[in-house]
């Protein structure tokens, strides 16, 4: 019996050829544009962190898309805010926290006192939902290193929880009709608010949209005083918080979470900004920490346009730029959020080490997406290369802790 013996290169298809090559191409692509770096005594080290700050050289805002409660982002976000500030003039720090309690962290005495900080998350633990040890000690570092003209620290997401502003309310109320609004709203939410749930909205289900009302009702505020926002936040807050309750049978509203939440930001971050505008600083530069997203360009997950999009658009107004950065815990299999278990991102992560930090520049791949010249990926792929700038894989990242505060 004769065996004929056909390379298998004779028997694959055009198409297999064409996937073949554009597998090779991808690859070839992300090794190219692959940076290295490190902490060193507390800064950026390495190619990447040289690739960080040359790419930010004309960008009014770098936006870190992160995971929430990986230990190392936070210190990440200090050592940069560091480089940022004497390279390239940054001087501010915009969260996803709360407008009103981030002033308390911005102002003195708070600012800058890591024991006074920690008294006062204590007092108020659903005062933020950040709260880490790690994301607090970030907060207080940068307040102390700031030499803006402004608040240091822009809390730009809704309110977390309630006391901390009806503490802030209670000395300003000039009427008992007001004075008994704050008294009796407070009594009503002091339960759950002074206990850390941070699944639990409970904005949305102990108080209501008529609480928020009839409080803002019996204030009175003047428009533009600190009762005026502080009391619009809060209603807000339990709207955002709400859509999360609505009943099945009702018109679907889960979109309108995304939407009047990152409509918000956006609003926030202009009052912080038009403020710094007006103490003196006339082209502020800030960091962002945020959700990855809330930072995209394009439309987001949540099929909204982001405040990644804003920035990005606002930055371009001014004649600047803006850099967005992707970060992904990267582990091994079955470890703390490894990458590798995300289609996505899997070709990035199987290509650095996983215990060290790389950057890969997201950048170069674009075109070669758009001619068909890599593989076209998941939406989320394609979200990830034109929403964001540059990935960061965040060799042997670990979970945050809460020591200081003390919370679950």
């Amino acid at each position: 019996m004769l065996l004929l013996l056909v390379p298998i290169a004779l028997l694959q298809t055009p198409q297999d050829n064409a996937q073949a090559q554009r597998e090779a191409t991808f690859q070839g692509l992300i090794r190219k544009n692959l940076y290295p770096l490190r902490m060193a005594e507390g800064r950026l080290a390495g190619p990447g962190a040289d690739f960080l700050l040359s790419q930010s050289q004309n960008a009014q805002f770098v936006a870190l898309g992160e995971e929430h409660f990986v230990r190392e982002i936070p210190e990440i976000t200090t050592a940069l805010f560091r480089d940022l500030q004497r390279r390239h003039g940054y001087q501010y720090l915009c969260v996803e926290n709360g407008p009103v309690a981030m002033r308390d962290l911005a102002d003195k005495p708070l600012r800058g006192n890591l024991p006074r900080t920690v008294e006062f998350l204590k007092r108020y633990p659903m005062a933020i939902p950040f709260n880490s040890d790690q994301d607090i000690r970030m907060m207080v570092d940068i307040g102390a290193l700031s030499r803006g003209k402004s608040r240091p620290l822009w809390g730009l997401d809704q309110e977390f929880g309630v006391l901390h502003v009806l503490d802030k309310l209670g000395p300003l109320a000039t009427t008992d009709r007001a004075r008994q609004a704050i008294a009796n709203l407070r009594r009503r939410v002091e339960r759950d608010d002074t206990k850390r749930d941070f699944q639990k909205h409970f904005i949305s289900r102990t108080a209501t949209a008529r609480d928020f009302s009839d409080l803002r009702n019996a204030i009175s505020p003047k428009p533009g005083t600190f009762e005026d926002f502080a009391t619009k936040q809060l209603a807000l807050s339990q709207e955002v918080y709400g859509y999360y309750s609505r009943p099945a049978e009702e018109e679907p509203v889960g979109r309108l979470n995304n939407l009047v939440r990152e409509e918000n930001m956006k609003d926030l971050l202009m009052d912080e900004y038009r403020l710094a505008q007006r103490r003196g600083d006339r082209l502020p530069k800030a960091l962002l920490k945020f959700g990855q997203w809330h930072l995209f360009r394009g439309m987001s997950p949540g099929s909204i346009f982001p405040m990644g999009n804003f920035i990005s658009e606002f930055a371009k107004s001014n004649g600047m730029s803006s850099l967005h950065v992707y970060f992904a815990s990267h582990n091994p299999a079955g470890g703390f959020r490894p990458a590798l278990d995300k289609e996505w991102l899997k070709p990035f992560a199987q290509a650095a080490p996983v215990a060290e930090w790389t950057l890969v520049d997201l950048r170069p791949l674009r075109n070669y997406w758009h001619a068909g010249r890599i593989p076209r990926g998941t939406v989320d792929f394609q979200r990830m290369i034109f929403g964001y700038d540059v990935l960061f894989l965040l060799g042997g990242a670990s979970p945050a802790t809460s020591e200081l505060t003390e919370a679950p």
